[in-house]
């Protein structure tokens, strides 16, 4: 086998599975001329790339296929990428170009071509008394039902009916119709739903062309009540994905006394968590911001609630800009009130629950207040569980994270001295405010008689890092600390 000097796909920015090997210099020709190598990544004409390569690649998703030189992966690839145009795909060919320059014509390389399905996810906030939904995918409605009214682009609306129990029984309704009694939308478009999603009121789904991510345009819902379809609500949170699976084949490193491992976080996942922990409303679009007092007033307060906590002073929010019926988002530059501004993350200061507004604090324990009113703005509010900026938040993060993925069942059960290691978040993008911050990407200490997660490998600060060695005198060797 070649010899594996260090895997890493920590820079990568396309979703797929991959493996690279580097090395400094030649393999010696014993090991070189009978090296097996495996590699994962995309070909030049996948769209990982802003430019992808208008060709045929003969390489066949997710089977191995045997390469036998560079030249005969270009061919099968279908083409050589460049940096200026497919700068993912350049770091698939030079993985390839540095084997055989290693291996020479006796390597045995097999590559495997990979293209993960892009994902919408969808979270129904709608329950009782919305029995109507109106689901736009693609430039047309899927339903069982026409309202015999059309949009603003002159599509005619079809809702799928639900029994309008509550949001999760609106979810299981609409994956049942689009699963089982719609062929039109199972030709273009896969839904799934596991069994928590079952709980939570959420699906996914998925186009199966895989080179684009399904875009919902709209997702609205009628009350029972509202029999002239006049006052269409957004029935949910969507979400967009493209996967990225990381092989992680790092070398475990233990601590040599008690034979605890090192356990190895991918900040993307802790990212999802930090997104997935926060929670949505939009801006009434009637008194949405009032510049006097600086009042902020959304469709209903307690969409703002995470779990059964409440929106209360000193909570974190972040506001997301909206198209009022689109899901097109932007995420820069001064809201249209003025003094305020997106993707920045701003401190409550008081609640209005019965009348669903919250003023912001301004720095200094008083209002924050704006240069006009905007009564009629659209605009998502984002409440964070944590914020991905402060410590203290993270430390709590990484702990409900490996409750909530139950790698421990509780903060008692994670061993004294347990040191975590987490990686940067390389999903791509993702606002500042629901990513885990480079900055933060680094080891963590468990201290069980203070039950909290410390920064740094031994507690002592976030730039530490776990410390071992080997020594052999005479033939004994003896490790010490943290070696693998």
């Amino acid at each position: 086998m070649a010899n594996p000097v260090n895997i890493n796909v920590g820079a990568i920015q396309r979703p797929g599975v991959f493996v690279t090997q580097s090395s400094t210099g030649g393999l010696p020709q014993p090991l070189a001329s009978h090296a097996i190598g495996y590699i994962f990544g995309s070909t030049p004409v996948d769209p990982y790339d802003e430019n992808p390569v208008d060709e045929y690649s003969a390489l066949p998703p997710y089977q191995p296929t045997q390469i036998g030189s560079l030249e005969d992966f270009v061919q099968k690839a279908g083409g050589a990428p460049t940096a200026s145009n497919n700068p993912q795909s350049v770091i698939s060919y030079d993985s390839v170009r540095a084997f055989f320059e290693n291996v020479g014509v006796n390597g045995i390389l097999y590559y495997t071509r990979v293209t993960p399905t892009p994902e919408s996810k969808v979270v129904v906030t709608k329950g009782a008394g919305w029995n109507l939904f109106a689901f736009k995918i693609g430039d047309r409605y899927f339903g069982d039902k026409s309202l015999g009214i059309n949009d603003a682009d002159g599509v005619e609306i079809r809702v799928i009916t639900t029994t309008a129990l509550d949001a999760n029984d609106n979810a299981f309704d609409i994956v049942g119709y689009l699963s089982q009694d719609d062929p039109d939308f199972r030709t273009f478009y896969r839904i799934e739903q596991d069994d928590e999603e079952a709980k939570n009121g959420t699906f996914r789904i998925y186009s199966k062309d895989v080179r684009v991510i399904p875009t919902i345009q709209s997702f609205k819902a009628y009350q029972i009540s509202d029999t002239a379809y006049a006052t269409p609500t957004d029935a949910g949170t969507i979400s967009r994905y493209v996967p990225i699976k990381e092989l992680n084949f790092r070398c475990v490193s233990r601590d040599a006394s008690t034979q605890e491992p090192i356990l190895f976080v991918s900040g993307a996942a802790i990212g999802n968590f930090l997104e997935a922990t926060s929670v949505t409303a939009g801006t009434d679009g009637v008194a949405s911001f009032t510049a006097a007092t600086g009042a902020i007033k959304v469709g209903d307060i307690t969409d703002l609630s995470i779990g059964t906590d409440a929106l209360a002073a000193g909570d974190k929010v972040v506001f997301e800009g909206i198209d009022p019926g689109q899901t097109s988002y932007t995420g820069a530059g001064e809201l249209a009130a003025g003094n305020i501004f997106y993707s920045t993350v701003y401190e409550v200061l008081s609640v209005d629950a019965p009348n669903d507004s919250f003023i912001l604090d301004n720095g200094s324990g008083s209002a924050l207040t704006f240069t006009a009113n905007d009564l009629t703005s659209v605009v998502r509010v984002r409440r964070l569980a944590y914020d991905p900026s402060v410590l203290a938040d993270n430390l709590q993060a990484v702990e409900d994270f490996l409750i909530d993925q139950e790698i421990y069942a509780t903060a008692g059960d994670i061993p004294d001295d347990k040191i975590v290691a987490i990686s940067t978040d390389e999903r791509v993008g993702k606002d500042d405010h629901i990513r885990w911050n480079d900055s933060f990407a680094a080891y963590y200490q468990w201290n069980a008689s203070g039950t909290t997660f410390t920064a740094g490998a031994d507690g002592s600060g976030i730039n530490a890092v776990p410390q071992g060695t080997i020594t052999s005198v005479g033939g004994n060797v003896t490790r010490t600390g943290y070696v693998p």
